[in-house]
């Protein structure tokens, strides 16, 4: 392939994607479907898809359906994780949510009542993410909310690496350890 060759269009939904992650030979998306009326959220899909050919929307198979406006998504021991917004339907606003990443098993949810999720980024035991002002982590399976930094206005992307947990506010790169 290469630079010079143009790049491959894997699925195409319309509008609205929002996040990918690759995990195993998948490819596993947000998407923010047009709202029902003007005003509203939109209502969204966790998706999944071959990595390696293109696939039909027609014959896409889905993580999660009725979803409150996912935005960021991420994946780790056999898990996909997401973060929704405000969104319509009314399905876990603003909440930290888990699927198997086999799909249609329908979500399990982590974290409800945040103020506003973003990024999310996964290891091998914990869930990390991004809501307004604060960054904070949860065990797989659930339970009490780490607190891994505080005033971070604007706290966006997140990722994690062996050691250490990084994000973006509104004008910085941040890093700590990891709880």
């Amino acid at each position: 392939l290469g630079i010079g060759n143009p790049p491959e269009t894997l699925v195409a939904v319309g509008s609205g994607v929002a996040d990918l992650v690759v995990y195993g030979t998948n490819v596993y998306f947000t998407v923010h479907l047009p709202p029902d009326m003007p005003g509203l959220a939109p209502p969204g899909v966790v998706y999944m898809a071959p990595a390696d050919v293109p696939t039909d929307v027609a014959d896409l198979q889905w993580v999660a359906l009725d979803q409150s406006e996912p935005w960021g998504i991420a994946a780790a021991a056999d898990t996909i994780f997401w973060v929704n917004g405000l969104g319509n339907p009314d399905d876990q606003p603003k909440s930290v949510l888990a699927s198997t990443a086999a799909g249609g098993g329908g979500p399990g949810l982590l974290a409800l009542g945040q103020t506003a999720p973003w990024g999310i980024a996964a290891d091998d035991s914990l869930v990390y993410w991004t809501d307004w002002t604060d960054v904070k982590a949860i065990p797989h399976a659930g339970g009490d909310e780490i607190m891994v930094a505080q005033m971070q206005y604007l706290a966006r992307s997140i990722a994690v690496d062996d050691t250490d947990v990084f994000w973006i506010n509104q004008d910085k790169v941040m890093q700590r350890p990891k709880p």
